[in-house]
């Protein structure tokens, strides 16, 4: 049986210093039909999740489908998660997830999280509690209703299937506390939360979560009003762009309309570097037919390494040169392209990638022990390379006589030696080059 248990549907209370009015903030009744009971997860995605982690690439896969094949009882198309999602938070990850549940259904999303509802949503996550709203303006935002859910869950992708597709009554009754039974006012009550179209009005959210031993305790609240909207920690527009900026190939131009230019986007990077150590990332976009840089636009730099199947993107602005520029530090060989967006005055396009080739870190230093030389040497990443050690011979046909070859399985590695040219040697493997450095011992 799940270690996992569903909060009630929150309500507020809001009682006025002055007045004594009182105001009831219930999320808008959703107009979306609920199943008629719970689905049961196929597949059953909690052995795979048990076998390979909740954080496990596998069990995302399972859980998605699952959600997919309780979305086609609905009607609803598969869930389509974003670019980065794996290396969300959970808590950003709970946002990302809700929003798909309602923009697939055709309601707005919530615009962004909040710091300071995450921190509310992040205490009620630490006490396995609901979060609640602690002030009915947030800046200059005027909260006029509000809804909270929580999950002790495998992750967030689990917590929303249990939250949209598991939380009425089935043969086994129900994980929704307060759906105590067939048609009981709380079946169903975390599911309108996420689809509730909170009249139609601005939506904010803050997500929170801690791992525990059990379960991953995971909040979420969602606020709706009006006015302007309080700076956001992460905001939908931002994942939204990111995911489009990495699915634009690298060469990609967009046919200017009547009222744009064409833009001219570059891309320059260090060539080769050694594995950890400092490479250079740097874009140009400038207008291609007047040739004026584009300062201040917003340009993605996306990446992809050679152990990656999909890319990731950074948002950033260009300087008064039309620039963006950015240190890295890779381990492995990774292709850098930028992505420009587009404005009204310039077309959308994405510079050719660049790759930075990285070598194997090899260090090595020699010192004087008891019995001749120690050598010790170091290497980075570790990878099941080949490492060979060699002295320098002219009775070898080739110059060389190995003296050690062995896999690279750990970080460091000592030798015996005496005097002579030696040299320590690191093979290539995927997304490394080889790396070969030269000590003499005098």
């Amino acid at each position: 049986m799940r270690n996992g248990r569903l909060a009630a549907l929150a309500v507020a209370v809001a009682v006025a210093a002055s007045g004594l009015s009182v105001t009831l903030a219930f999320p808008a009744a959703a107009a979306i039909a609920d199943p008629v009971a719970n689905v049961s997860p196929s597949p059953d995605y909690w052995p795979t999740c048990t076998s390979y982690g909740p954080s496990s690439a596998a069990c995302t896969t399972a859980v998605v489908a699952a959600i997919n094949h309780a979305r086609s009882l609905e009607g609803v198309g598969p869930m389509q998660l974003p670019t980065g999602f794996a290396s969300m938070t959970t808590a950003e990850q709970a946002f990302v997830v809700s929003n798909l549940e309602r923009v697939d259904r055709g309601l707005q999303p919530a615009a962004g999280m909040v710091a300071t509802l995450d921190s509310s949503a992040q205490t009620a996550a630490s006490h396995d509690a609901d979060p609640t709203l602690s002030s009915w303006t947030i800046g200059s935002f005027n909260a006029n209703r509000w809804g909270s859910n929580w999950a002790g869950d495998l992750n967030a992708l689990a917590a929303d299937y249990d939250w949209m597709y598991a939380d009425g009554w089935g043969t086994n009754g129900s994980f929704n506390m307060d759906c105590t039974g067939p048609g009981a006012a709380g079946c169903w009550g975390h599911r309108h939360n996420i689809l509730s179209s909170y009249g139609g009005e601005e939506l904010i959210t803050g997500t929170g979560s801690v791992a525990q031993s059990q379960w991953t305790s995971i909040a979420q609240i969602f606020v709706a009003g009006s006015g302007a909207y309080p700076a956001f920690v992460l905001s939908w527009a931002s994942v939204m762009s990111q995911s489009a900026a990495a699915a634009m190939p690298p060469g990609t131009t967009v046919p200017p309309s009547a009222s744009q230019d064409a833009a001219a986007v570059t891309i320059g990077t260090t060539t080769s570097v050694v594995a950890g150590h400092t490479a250079s990332v740097s874009g140009h976009v400038v207008d291609a037919v007047t040739g004026t840089p584009a300062a201040g636009a917003g340009v993605f730099l996306c990446h992809r390494s050679a152990l990656e199947t999909t890319g990731s993107c950074a948002s950033m602005l260009t300087d008064s040169t039309g620039t963006v520029r950015l240190t890295v530090h890779p381990l492995v060989r990774t292709s850098w392209w930028v992505v420009f967006p587009g404005t009204s005055s310039l077309a959308a396009a994405s510079s050719r990638a660049n790759i930075i080739y990285v070598k194997n870190a090899v260090g090595v230093s020699v010192a004087r022990a008891t019995t001749g030389w120690r050598m010790a040497a170091s290497f980075a990443p570790i990878r099941g390379q080949l490492v060979r050690l060699q002295v320098r011979s002219s009775a070898s046909p080739t110059g060389w006589v190995t003296l050690v070859k062995t896999p690279l399985r750990t970080r460091t590695m000592a030798f015996h030696i005496g005097r002579g040219r030696y040299r320590v040697s690191v093979a290539a493997v995927q997304g490394l080059l080889a790396n070969t450095v030269y000590v003499a011992v005098r």
